[in-house]
């Protein structure tokens, strides 16, 4: 699964500390976490149109691309979307813990077949 995650600020670090802290603990289950890549806060840029009333118009974000590696079969769909969900959640749970609420968060599930 890829998570274009927003890195702009301290809060929004601590809040992707919580994110991986999360995954790390998912070690344990059945399904758990093989590893997880992510790049640095730097390295992307985004800009995407708020809908909140509150809403700037066009924001801006240092994006943080986090690459996790889960032991999900793509086609256990029960058990993909369950892992979906509860990670979605997280990342919302996270941000907004440290006063940075999403509107929304993209997390990207494919297929990925590794040659040893």
């Amino acid at each position: 699964m890829t998570c274009h995650l927003p890195i702009n600020n301290a809060a929004e670090e601590k809040a992707f500390k919580g994110i991986t802290n999360y995954l790390e603990g998912l070690r344990r289950k059945k399904i758990g976490v093989d590893g997880y890549t992510y790049s640095d806060p730097s390295a992307f840029f985004g800009r995407w149109l708020s809908t909140a009333p509150s809403g700037n118009g066009w924001m801006s974000d240092k994006i943080t691309l986090l690459i996790v590696d889960f032991k999900i079969a793509l086609t256990d769909s029960t058990s993909l979307s369950e892992t979906i969900t509860e990670l979605k959640d997280t990342i919302h749970r996270s941000y907004a813990k440290y006063g940075r609420p999403q509107e929304e968060v993209w997390v990207i599930a494919h297929r990925v077949t590794r040659y040893t």
